[in-house]
């Protein structure tokens, strides 16, 4: 059985256990980087949100074994968690001016993307496409993120500058990003994990030791298409001038980048190339073997110039 099969499958169940009152859809979608997905959206007749579903996880557990009741069963229940008590006041996002402090950037790969894009309002950095979303929230249901598109700058009457700037002037004004020296970041995995172990202990050489790894993860407070910070710059400005160094940036992915000091300086040596060309196969390699297709972000290497201010590919 295919996952559009299991979702129509799903679709017929939850009319029976739902009833008349509501629409049942499935939808397939085109997320980040051309993957793809289906959801079973759920319409209550008196309602104007429709949560949407995905029914990969669902999926997951039938195929691995789970009856296709107790699957039902946990789909129901997370329906009825996300379903809204009340409907949602849309007219608000009519007016530029209610939503442009609620603006927030993502970056994504440009040529990954087209579908996307077609669509999205965008901005171009590099080889990566900046995109915008608006955050709404639906009360009693929580927060969540409304893409902006190209119609929605006619109907605001507004120019895509004035998109930009809002994005710029909430992250600056929220400190949304962090810089995490690798040593802490991977302490704090290793104390979320600490069952793993057998002793219960980290091992010493996982304890800080200050800068002495000389990399750091750059990311947002959520931990959340935290590689934005590539293109606010801000934060990469400070940190540079504070090391006195320009910088060496991978794009860890979508989620993050990871940054650390030009050690060499010398961009026509010997060395520095060589350096480069190792920075170059080990992202291209990682991003085919570690990293989820929509997860993945750039194959290249990135190097900001403390100088010119500037982030450019190597």
């Amino acid at each position: 059985m295919s996952v559009i099969e299991f979702a129509e499958k799903v679709k017929r169940a939850a009319l029976e256990i739902l009833g008349d009152d509501y629409k049942i859809e499935v939808q397939e979608h085109t997320k980040i980087n051309e993957t793809k997905s289906v959801s079973v959206n759920i319409t209550c007749k008196d309602s104007n949100l429709t949560p949407v579903i995905y029914v990969e996880p669902f999926y997951e557990e039938y195929e691995n074994g789970v009856s296709f009741g107790d699957v039902m069963n946990s789909f129901v229940r997370v329906y009825r968690q996300s379903a809204p008590s009340k409907n949602f006041d849309m007219d608000f996002i009519k007016d530029f001016n209610n939503i442009k402090d609620k603006i927030c950037m993502r970056v994504l790969n440009f040529e990954k993307n087209s579908e996307v894009l077609e669509s999205a309002y965008y901005t171009r950095f590099l080889d990566l496409a900046v995109v915008y979303y608006m955050e709404v929230s639906a009360g009693d249901v929580g927060s969540g993120h409304i893409m902006i598109k190209k119609s929605f700058l006619e109907k605001w009457n507004i120019k895509g500058g004035d998109i930009l700037k809002a994005a710029i002037d909430n992250a600056d004004n929220n400190k949304i990003f962090d810089i995490i020296p690798m040593e802490s970041f991977f302490m704090e995995f290793y104390k979320k994990n600490m069952d793993k172990f057998p002793d219960g202990d980290i091992p010493k050489e996982l304890m800080p030791q200050g800068d002495s790894f000389n990399m750091w993860i750059v990311t947002n407070k959520e931990k959340v298409y935290g590689a934005t910070a590539l293109v606010h710059m801000t934060e990469l400005s400070d940190f540079a001038s504070d090391k006195n160094s320009n910088l060496f940036i991978i794009p860890s992915s979508v989620h993050e980048i990871i940054i650390f000091l030009d050690d060499l300086k010398d961009k026509k040596s010997a060395e520095w190339k060589e350096k480069c060309d190792e920075l170059k196969s080990m992202i291209f390699e990682v991003n085919r073997t570690e990293l989820s297709p929509g997860d993945f972000l750039s194959d290249n290497l990135y190097y900001f110039d403390r100088n010119t201010n500037k982030v450019a590919i190597v």
